[in-house]
């Protein structure tokens, strides 16, 4: 398990497109982009809304006002893993239609 200092290629943060993990081909797009909880049934969005502030508690004077790396645009698709890092993402993809069919 690799976390903060452990090691020095697997303990740095890993950029990931979303879109280029999945099969689409010209006639399937990515449409939409919600992060959930871990469990995904819940944007994390609206989770985050009403969770306890934990702002001003800090154990090393870092600020811990805002989440690292949470996604803000529904059709961003590139996101940022941090070492020991969990994330639910749910997917919208939807198909094109062919005219040609």
């Amino acid at each position: 398990y690799a976390e903060g200092e452990d090691d020095e290629h697997y303990s740095k943060p890993v950029t990931v497109d979303l879109s280029q993990l999945l099969l689409l081909d010209e006639y399937t797009v990515l449409e939409n982009v919600t992060e959930t909880t871990l469990p995904g049934y819940e944007p994390i969005a609206s989770w985050e809304e009403r969770r306890l502030d934990w702002s001003k508690v800090t154990t090393n004077g870092n600020d811990k006002s805002k989440a690292p790396g949470r996604l803000s645009d529904k059709s961003a698709t590139v996101i940022v893993l941090n070492p020991m890092e969990i994330r639910t993402f749910r997917l919208l993809v939807s198909s094109l239609s062919n005219e040609n069919e």
